[in-house]
């Protein structure tokens, strides 16, 4: 019983918000970079309705490990309502996968 998304962003970009499902438990999050790249994860604890609305309006925090160059996964420990990934000079990929508490 996992939610599973993934996003890619092109060098230069940031992702459009990925809202996690309610009732969720664990997240787990997998950065991979692009050979020569670096990325990093965003997060906001902002209602969606307003992130959806004004994405770059909202209060979004750069997760601990902030830009990697390796591949890096984390589990966050806190309740999140969304998630966003930044490319730095080459495409990279982000992988969410989160448990339900049922």
């Amino acid at each position: 019983n996992h939610w599973r998304h993934e996003v890619s962003v092109a060098a230069g970009e940031v992702s459009a918000p990925v809202f996690l499902p309610k009732r969720l438990g664990t997240i787990a999050v997998k950065v991979i970079p692009g050979a020569s790249g670096t990325a990093e994860v965003e997060y906001t604890l902002d209602e969606p309705e307003s992130v959806n609305n004004a994405p770059g309006s909202s209060d979004w925090q750069i997760w601990d490990d902030g830009a990697v160059s390796a591949v890096t996964t984390r589990a966050l420990i806190s309740v999140v309502s969304g998630l966003r990934l930044k490319a730095y000079s080459d495409t990279a990929v982000m992988q969410i996968v989160v448990s339900y508490d049922h």
